[in-house]
Order: structure tokens, then C-alpha cells, then sequence
């Protein structure tokens, strides 16, 4: 599965086992086949992901972020503060 991270300065992407994310609506844990879906992202919360080499590794979401899940992909968007 993998994880592309957008925002003004760069993109980056990342071959991922899991993705773990808060929304207004709760927490989530993302895993390879999971039901597509569109949110936005609570600001200042934390995103955790387990790198496909096993390293689980994380960043702050320190503006508006929208999360968009595919079946085998995630996109995050947005605009550090």
C-alpha cells in the first residue's frame, strides 16, 4: 500500500504496511483492501504509519489536512501552519 504526502513544499511517498490517523469523528488504523473514504484530519494530531521494512514512523498535522483512502492507496493533503 502506499502513503503520498502533498503540501506546498513537496510530495512525498511511502510504501506502508498501516496508516493510523484522527479525524473529527474518531480514530483510524488503515490497512491494505480498506473501504475507500474521503475526511478531513484533526488539526495538531499526530499520523502514525509502519513503513513495509517493519520501521514505524510518524509527523504532526500542523494545518487544514484532508485524507483521501483508496483500496491499496492513501493521499494526505494540506498546508503546514
Amino acid at each position: 500500500m502506499n502513503l503520498t504526502v502533498v503540501h506546498p513544499q513537496e510530495q512525498k511517498t511511502y510504501s506502508i504496511a498501516w496508516i493510523e490517523f484522527t479525524t473529527p469523528s474518531g480514530n483510524y488504523v488503515v490497512q491494505k483492501g480498506n473501504a475507500p473514504f474521503i475526511g478531513t484530519l484533526e488539526l495538531f494530531s499526530r499520523i502514525s504509519y509502519c513503513l513495509a521494512t517493519g520501521k514505524q514512523e510518524s509527523f504532526e498535522i500542523s494545518g487544514p489536512a484532508v485524507i483521501y483512502v483508496e483500496r491499496t492507496e492513501v493521499s494526505i493533503v494540506y498546508t503546514p501552519q
